[in-house]
């Protein structure tokens, strides 16, 4: 990776799958919730932030920012890509239910890490949404970030074939050590 219009074309491409898996775990939770954890103040991440900026100039959202309820609709979030982290990150109790086991957890904070994760010290110590000049973009460390999103996506599959196969074990390999630092009662085991 060694530009900014690659960067955003590859981070919009893997942020819009596991957009798309998240949705797919928890849909019948988060259809069904009255609870309000898309708030305005997160959704303005996406306006200050450079990086945030460009996704949303090349994915175009169907509506226009609202200042009471931000990118929020009675359909979910209209933002095709470029939610701030933090969005991704949010796990209610009601999630963390649908499967006590710890294992199943583990996945699940991994899953809601993927997004954060490739943007880490992306200049110095500072997360990629966190530049605040677009001049700073193109100083970008692209070698750290490729290697992140190659992380990330190492990782999102190893979850997803869990997830998805009730026959799978999760182990805590390093890449997904790397993306989040799994429970002390983390076993191999499967609980259920």
């Amino acid at each position: 990776m060694n530009s900014i219009s690659k960067i955003i074309e590859d981070y919009a491409a893997f942020e819009a799958e596991v957009r798309a898996y998240s949705t797919k775990i928890y849909f019948n939770h988060c259809s069904a919730c009255k609870g309000a954890c898309c708030k305005p103040e997160y959704c303005e991440e996406s306006l200050t932030s450079p990086f945030l900026g460009l996704l949303r100039q090349h994915f175009v959202p169907e509506v226009v920012y609202d200042a009471e309820r931000g990118w929020l609709t009675e359909t979910g979030c209209a933002l095709p890509v470029g939610r701030p982290p933090v969005c991704y990150q949010f796990l209610c109790d009601t999630i963390l239910s649908m499967r006590p086991a710890t294992d199943f957890r583990y996945a699940i904070s991994i899953l809601c890490n993927l997004v954060n994760h490739i943007g880490k010290k992306a200049r110095g110590r500072k997360h990629v949404v966190e530049l605040q000049e677009s001049s700073e973009l193109k100083r970008i460390n692209f070698t750290r970030f490729g290697k992140q999103l190659n992380e990330a996506d190492k990782a999102f599959k190893r979850v997803r074939s869990f997830l998805d196969d009730d026959a799978a074990e999760l182990n805590p390999s390093p890449i997904l050590k790397e993306i989040h630092t799994p429970p002390a009662d983390f076993s191999v085991k499967r609980f259920y």
